[in-house]
């Protein structure tokens, strides 16, 4: 075996989960190397919203800290890989030799392709240098728009409106975070973020944006209507970032495709995360980033024999200090049993075919979420407590739906 390092190019969340999981089987008999482009590596980026809203600091997001075993280059960009001779080039030009190869480049945000220069004022929301621009761009009382309802741009939005920027979400689907929620959980989440500050257009598009002097002033939306801005920011969508792994030779769809060993099909290359492709399906959740970690320990070290599977993992969130829950498959068919609580900020919605729950979505409130996880895995025959099903395992007594106008069931 060659004494040359582990190198893991990306230095995200995923390089830090698979790190972890390397860690637990040490001592290691290689050197791990993390190449990163960006100063400092491996931080929790679920947390960027919160130090742009100061809930948070910067010491909170280091995912890994103290470790002798790992290497970290930072600030540094790969410019080639050779896989024969086995070793890639830094920018600088510094030589980094590598026994096995893991590509966790991530993904990039969607931001429109345009021939003019962008001006000023137009941003992503993506790492830590955007949170620092945010930082110095921002003041009270301007005026800004996040282009994209879902968690990330309703996290920027959650963090600007904290800094007292008068924001507003524009979305182009007919309710927020539409992919994971119905239309009535998306209208309690909007109603909760309006609270917050959050103001909100759906069904809309930016079509042009304003500028002066080469700064932005504005953007017009499809709809007609023109609105003042001094910040833009998109956060309405990734694509993995697979041009590295391309160019290497990878076979590349979507993302990196790789095997339920994270291989690739070049010899001891191998992709986790947000960058690779799996049966078809691409990566963006935290659960089975995790799992594909573990799975690529085990296949890197040999110590164990995991394979990487789809699975129906919980979408687990919590949206700007709201939790959003969903598990198994909600859809129209069987009964449907909903609690539309708004006013609290409160909306649950279970599935129910042949006794047994098959989906659950809770908004503003994650009370008994593990617990239905479990019933929908273990196929738990619910008709003894299906009167007391929406009130979560410590409902002890039976309680009539039908006594809630804003309840209901229907099948």
């Amino acid at each position: 075996m060659t004494n040359d390092p582990i190198v893991i190019v990306g230095g995200g969340m995923a390089a830090a989960f698979l790190v972890r999981a390397m860690l637990q089987h040490s001592p290691l008999s290689q050197e791990i190397v993390v190449i990163s482009k960006e100063l400092q590596p491996c931080y929790n980026r679920i947390l960027l919203s919160s130090l742009l809203a100061q809930e948070a600091v910067l010491s909170d997001l280091p995912l890994l800290e103290g470790v002798d075993e790992v290497t970290f280059k930072c600030g540094a960009a790969v410019v080639s890989i050779h896989k024969q001779a086995r070793y890639l080039t830094l920018e600088s030009g510094e030589i980094v030799p590598w026994s096995k190869l893991i590509f966790a480049t991530g993904a990039n945000p969607v931001v429109p392709a345009v021939e003019e220069t962008l001006p000023s004022g137009i941003s992503a929301f993506r790492s830590l240098d955007d949170v620092s621009y945010f930082e110095q761009a921002t003041r009270p009382g301007m005026s800004a728009v996040v282009v994209g309802g879902g968690l990330l741009g309703l996290e920027a939005a959650y963090g600007l409106a904290k800094r007292d920027v008068n924001v507003t979400v524009v979305h182009r689907n007919d309710w927020l975070m539409n992919r994971q929620l119905d239309r009535a959980g998306g209208e309690v989440l909007k109603q909760a973020l309006a609270a917050k500050g959050i103001a909100f257009e759906l069904s809309a598009e930016v079509a042009h944006w304003l500028h002066q002097d080469g700064a932005l002033s504005g953007v017009t939306l499809n709809n007609g209507r023109q609105m003042d801005c001094e910040l833009l920011i998109y956060a309405a969508g990734i694509t993995p970032n697979t041009s590295l792994a391309r160019d290497t030779g990878c076979r590349v769809a979507r993302g990196v495709v790789v095997d339920e060993h994270m291989r690739t099909d070049l010899d001891d290359v191998f992709a986790l995360g947000e960058c690779t492709e799996f049966d078809g399906v691409t990566f963006g959740l935290i659960e089975p980033i995790q799992a594909q970690a573990d799975v690529l320990a085990g296949t890197l070290l040999g110590v164990q024999d995991k394979k990487f599977t789809l699975s129906d993992y919980p979408t687990k969130l919590k949206v700007s200090g709201i939790d959003i829950y969903q598990t198994g498959t909600v859809d129209d068919a069987g009964e449907q049993i909903t609690l539309d609580a708004s006013q609290a900020g409160i909306y649950r919605r279970l599935v129910v075919h042949n006794d047994r729950l098959t989906g659950a979505m809770l908004v503003g409130d994650r009370t008994g979420a593990s617990w239905y996880n479990e019933l929908i895995e273990n196929k738990t025959n619910i008709s003894k407590f299906r009167k007391s099903l929406m009130f979560g395992p410590a409902a002890n007594a039976p309680v009539s739906l039908a006594g809630d106008p804003r309840e209901s069931t229907h099948g």
